[in-house]
């Protein structure tokens, strides 16, 4: 055998560069020296022997394997049965391992018959020879030593904590031997797009689109499969609803594949999540130009009324599947099924905050005041208002409002009406249901607040300038004059105010804000027939009286006088 063979017998979907020398040394020691210089994981390399046999040297004074038999980590009988089964099989006239090893001469590397090669092998490999050893905390050079000459295939096992795939390789041992490999990259990053930032953390409104990207992740090898999956999958939380996959790209700097040639599945699981999946169909043929490119998908979802508020963030997770297989058929699918194996990468995680705007309206005693009418402007391009409760006036109605702004069923008495707001309106309890506004930016939203705790809920807001103003007080009382006007800003992952905040206006803990706005009560002018124009009437009565009993006076006064003067 004159050449080295390098035969891709893939445990897992792994790319590695390999340049192999072998050193004429005759001795009992035949180490085999692996360098993976961009390392970041442990590896695990072991090595088989596909075919055994004896030093020798030829007539130019080279090392060369004599009297090759079948190693011990193959079982040779089966392996050569199978070579034998092959179409138009080169191995048709091949009795031995050393028969085979002379077919195996003429062929080229990498050439598909070697390929064929390599696949059969890798069914009937039976025993390591030995496994690979590394010095304490150096993951980038490992050593192997088989302890005699011999063609090895050398493998490497997949590691959970490496996340990628390993090829296995044959190398002549006939003294000191390389092999130098390489990591390809199988970890994605996502990010949020906006505008034309990438950002890991973004903010938004409910309704708003947020654009996702993926890239980083290199296409693996699917060299040696007989079938081959690759597939994105995300987690949307409860409060993403998807959207849509806009963009899927091989090669991040070329042409998005036709939208037939993946597959995309959104199914939502019982606690509200969502998994998305996109898989690159028939991945065995589509992946092979692109090998070692850098992967780019786009995709969209939207912020939902059931997103989370405040500092928890709505975080969501993506990961990559690939095969790890080379022995599996192709089953027609290009997903994996719930129990099939393969290979998953680590996780790359994004996160889009929303807040919300709580107002507690109170009396003087700090008691909840419903009734209260509330009108948020600002930058929200969507608002969710929480449902609640609050009293309307009815003719139909069965609650009656008392002057210290409490309903009762109670109905006002001659003895009681003085207690009554008004004694001749009636009330009744109506709900409300949520308002949500899509589609616009700077509009206003109004909302009254809840009979039960005085509140009233606008929710889903990212940051910006807000003013909350009351243009409805209850039943007596009075009204805020001047609008409440802050700024919402988004720092370090947190929401905060941006400048000092308004007195009541409060950022809580969670990234929620809250406001307390105490209404006064207002001044109760007499009613027309009241005890206020029964005092009029008579003062008015007795202001007359005294003005009669004036004039009469005066005349008795004038009359005696001019009596007088007639004496």
């Amino acid at each position: 055998m004159k050449h080295l063979k390098k035969l891709l017998v893939v445990v897992a979907a792994l790319a590695m560069a390999m340049a192999m020398s072998a050193v004429a040394w005759a001795a009992e020691s035949y180490p085999i020296t692996i360098n993976n210089d961009n390392a970041t994981a442990e590896h695990t390399y072991s090595a088989y022997q596909v075919f055994s046999g004896t030093l020798s040297q030829n007539e130019y004074g080279q090392n060369v394997l004599t009297n090759v038999g079948w190693g011990s980590g193959v079982n040779g009988g089966d392996l050569l049965a199978e070579l034998k089964a092959l179409t138009d099989s080169p191995y048709a006239n091949c009795g031995d391992a050393a028969a085979v090893a002379k077919v195996l001469e003429k062929f080229v590397d990498n050439s598909a018959q070697m390929e064929a090669f390599a696949e059969a092998v890798g069914k009937h490999l039976t025993t390591v020879k030995t496994d690979s050893t590394h010095a304490d905390g150096d993951l980038k050079q490992y050593t192997i030593d088989p302890g005699e000459p011999g063609y090895y295939i050398i493998k490497e096992g997949v590691n959970p904590e490496q996340q990628r795939s390993a090829s296995g390789f044959m190398i002549e041992v006939l003294g000191p031997a390389t092999m130098n490999v390489k990591d390809q990259p199988m970890t994605p990053d996502k990010n949020i797009e906006q505008g034309n930032v990438k950002v890991k953390a973004g903010t938004a409104n409910v309704g708003d689109t947020v654009n996702f990207v993926v890239d980083q992740i290199k296409v693996p090898s699917t060299d040696g499969y007989k079938s081959f999956k690759f597939v994105m999958k995300d987690t949307l939380p409860k409060g993403l609803t998807f959207g849509q996959v806009t963009s899927v790209k091989l090669d991040k700097g070329g042409t998005a594949l036709a939208a037939d040639a993946y597959t995309v599945t959104a199914t939502e699981n019982n606690d509200g999540t969502t998994e998305l999946r996109v898989a690159i169909k028939d991945a065995l043929t589509v992946l092979k130009p692109y090998e070692g490119k850098e992967v780019e998908i786009k995709y969209t979802a939207t912020v939902n009324a059931n997103a989370e508020f405040g500092n928890t963030g709505n975080k969501n997770e993506v990961v990559f599947e690939f095969s790890n297989n080379p022995d599996k058929a192709s089953d027609g699918n290009p997903d994996f099924g719930p129990d099939e194996p393969h290979g998953t990468t680590p996780k790359s995680e994004t996160t889009t905050y929303v807040t919300k705007i709580v107002i507690k309206k109170v009396d003087e005693k700090k008691a909840a005041l419903g009734g209260a009418v509330f009108k948020l402007s600002g930058e929200s391009k969507n608002v969710v208002v929480t449902t609640g409760e609050h009293f309307v006036e009815a003719a139909d109605g069965t609650y009656y409002l008392l002057k210290d702004g409490t309903y009762t069923t109670t109905a006002p008495t001659d003895a009681t009406a003085d207690k009554y707001a008004d004694p001749a309106k009636k009330y009744k309890l109506e709900k409300y249901e949520a308002t949500e506004l899509n589609g616009k930016d700077n509009v206003d939203v109004t909302a009254v607040s809840d009979s039960k705790d005085g509140e009233i809920t606008f929710a889903g807001l990212k940051p910006g300038t807000y003013a909350l103003t009351e243009t409805g007080a209850p039943v007596g009382y009075n009204k805020i004059e001047q609008p409440i006007s802050f700024k919402i800003d988004f720092v370090d992952d947190e929401f905060v105010f941006d400048g000092k905040a308004p007195d009541g206006v409060v950022m809580l803990d969670d990234g929620t804000v809250q406001i307390t706005i105490e209404n006064q009560s207002g001044s109760t002018l007499p009613s027309t027939g009241g005890m206020g124009t029964t005092i009029l009437y008579v003062v008015g009565g007795i202001m007359v009286l005294l003005a009669v009993v004036f004039l009469i006076t005066k005349k008795r006064v004038a009359s005696k006088k001019n009596e007088s003067e007639m004496i």
